[in-house]
């Protein structure tokens, strides 16, 4: 949130620590020595609220939005959803007001299996689930795959490695499958679904 808030990328405030492309999704840190350097590098920010998300992002000392999540667009931007939240290119994205606390990213739904509660045109708000045993089944995810994204209902699958994908709508042409595990870079859960008229 304060990344986006900034309006800067992952890498530029990974670049401002001082630390390599990728350091804090593939590492793990001290995290005492980590929130001095960062409070140093970022004085504006309330280390109250980085230490429990609660209260307001900054001091006082700058203006923040720190509601507003990047809306991915899948379509006019190639590569993956990881790849476009972690990269550059989310500077090029439209920023939104999420209507719940968490989200981290917006993505418009195409097509209608997910129709009548996420119909064509709606906007879901999500949060990465970085452990897939996380995964609360019977709830709507959004699937980074290796064939594009999906927007479906995960349940178990057929063994541990996979996932199972169901879509909301009675059309009979929309079948339940599966999904391997080693074919995902990111999941998503749905935290709320704005429907755009």
């Amino acid at each position: 949130m304060f990344i986006n808030a900034k309006g800067i990328t992952v890498r530029a405030f990974e670049k401002s620590l001082g630390r390599s492309n990728g350091y804090f999704k593939n590492s793990e840190f001290a995290l005492p020595k980590l929130i001095t350097e960062i409070t140093e590098a970022y004085p504006e920010l309330n280390i109250g609220w980085l230490l429990s998300g609660e209260g307001n992002m900054d001091k006082g000392k700058a203006t923040f939005v720190a509601d507003t999540v990047p809306v991915v667009d899948m379509f006019a931007i190639g590569g993956t959803l990881t790849e476009q939240l972690d990269s550059s290119s989310t500077e090029a994205l439209e920023c939104v007001q999420t209507p719940v606390k968490g989200a981290e990213m917006a993505i418009e739904v195409s097509g209608d299996s997910m129709a009548p509660k996420y119909p064509s045109g709606s906007r879901l708000f999500c949060r990465r689930v970085d452990d897939p045993t996380f995964i609360e089944w019977g709830k709507v995810y959004v699937i980074d795959t290796t064939q594009g994204a999906v927007v479906k209902e995960l349940r178990p699958g057929s063994s541990p490695d996979r996932l199972m994908c169901h879509s909301l709508s009675d059309n009979k042409k929309y079948v339940p499958f599966e999904v391997p595990l080693s074919s995902i870079h990111g999941i998503w859960k749905v935290l709320a679904g704005l429907i755009l008229e």
